[in-house]
């Protein structure tokens, strides 16, 4: 076989394999922009969606597209910060469903039957 053969051979299957990957980053673009706007977790979601958990991270790190500013990798909660002049003692915890608010002296009992419900809810 000759070289100018050879070469056409190699730069055609460069072209496939370029045109496979294209295709592919495509896919997984519209995956884990279709997980990061769902609010569910990559475990949720992946599982929902028949997708293998080790594919999603590898293509979501491949791309760059980490999860989302401001929050916890996957918590489903949000950076929170103490407010000026609050003069709260209790505590409040925010996630995508809302934000609750516990007085100082509140019951843990009461704050693990939330905690079980929200994540029933996905929250």
């Amino acid at each position: 076989m000759g070289a100018a053969k050879k070469m056409s051979r190699t730069a055609s299957a460069r072209q496939a394999l370029a045109r496979r990957w294209a295709g592919r980053e495509g896919h997984w673009r519209e995956v884990i922009t279709r997980q990061q706007a769902s609010g569910q977790s990559v475990a949720g979601y992946c599982a929902a969606a028949g997708i293998g958990l080790a594919s999603f991270y590898t293509w979501r790190r491949r791309l760059g597209l980490g999860a989302r500013q401001g929050s916890a990798p996957d918590s489903g909660f949000i950076e929170i910060g103490v407010a000026a002049g609050s003069g709260s003692t209790g505590v409040s915890l925010a996630t995508r469903a809302g934000t609750v608010g516990l007085a100082r002296d509140f019951d843990p009992a009461v704050l693990r039957g939330l905690l079980t419900v929200l994540r029933e809810v996905g929250g």
